[in-house]
């Protein structure tokens, strides 16, 4: 079975992504755009993973934005 940075890196690949309202919010916040973020999942390290979250399986990720400063990002597979 493929690693949670794998299946991850496959739907993002597949154009299979979708940012939550917060998602956005925490982005405006912090002046990224959703592309940046989707952009530096290639060179993400997996930091924790949250399998038995409530919304379904999640893990957060340390990543660059593209001034190449850190940025954590949690990314996630809902449940069903």
């Amino acid at each position: 079975m493929p690693d949670f940075h794998d299946r991850i890196w496959h739907l993002v690949s597949s154009g299979k992504v979708r940012v939550s309202d917060h998602g956005y919010d925490e982005l405006s916040q912090d002046n990224l755009s959703a592309r940046e973020v989707v952009e530096g999942l290639a060179q993400a390290t997996l930091i924790e993973e949250y399998p038995d979250f409530v919304k379904g399986h999640c893990a957060l990720f340390l990543q660059m934005d593209s001034n190449g400063l850190p940025v954590h990002v949690v990314w996630g597979i809902p449940k069903d």
